[in-house]
């Protein structure tokens, strides 16, 4: 145990921000919008490892989907989704080996339309930016928040507070449930089943609980750079 140097969690979503992931969805989408998908395949023993990092006090880094960029990009004049933004994504950060290059294409115009989101890069950036530093900043850029995790539903959230009651209340105020006569139908449909999840969490009383670093990332909008870091690291 002791050559264990740090774990690095990709998911989660933050609990203080509106959730930028779907709610459970009949035939559409079978989790919570806060369930991270991996940890779903089998919730207890994500729940047991998490326990054992905690144990252990093993640093623990975590990458939310809240951070994870979006390389959707639209034409300007016919409104069609284009490949610009996973080609500049690609650029700008070497990523332009022609295997490499053929794979994302296969997978991002797929005729399942996957996310345009790249959540293994972002991840991959802070172990390696982690691992060349030498370990000299155990922290990375990065802000102190504590993550709460559910064995049974495969939540996971990360938080400010300290406490689930207190993180549950602002996950659940940072949910829009209003909804208006001139909504589209599928939103309407959205903000009825995010007021269903709701209610399942009001009944869960108790969730584990793990001390994380939230690792922070610098995004350029003009060219999609990734790097590491914090505009404001807090404590």
């Amino acid at each position: 145990v002791k050559k264990i140097r740090g774990v690095f969690i990709m998911g989660g979503v933050y609990a203080d921000d509106e959730p930028v992931t779907m709610p459970s969805l009949p035939k559409v989408l079978n989790r919570f919008s806060s369930a991270t998908m991996n940890q779903l395949y089998h919730p207890e023993h994500t729940a047991a490892f998490f326990a054992f990092v905690a144990k252990w006090k093993i640093p623990a880094f975590v990458i939310t989907n809240n951070v994870v960029k979006d390389l959707a990009t639209v034409d300007a004049d016919n409104k069609e989704k284009t490949y610009n933004g996973v080609e500049m994504f690609m650029s700008a950060n070497g990523l332009m080996g022609a295997f490499l290059q053929k794979f994302a294409k296969a997978h991002y115009t797929s005729i399942y339309n996957p996310p345009r989101k790249p959540f293994d890069y972002f991840t991959a950036k802070a172990l390696t930016t982690w691992l060349e530093s030498g370990n000299k900043d155990a922290r990375l850029q990065s802000r102190v928040r504590s993550l709460f995790y559910s064995n049974v539903y495969g939540m996971t959230y990360v938080s400010k507070k300290d406490t689930w009651e207190e993180t549950r209340e602002r996950y659940i105020r940072s949910i829009d449930t209003n909804i208006l006569d001139d909504d589209p139908p599928f939103i309407k449909n959205k903000k009825a089943y995010f007021v269903k999840e709701i209610n399942v969490l009001k009944g869960i009383e108790f969730m584990g609980r793990l001390s994380v670093y939230d690792v922070c990332f610098v995004w350029d909008t003009s060219t999609f750079k990734l790097e590491v870091g914090c505009q404001q690291v807090d404590q």
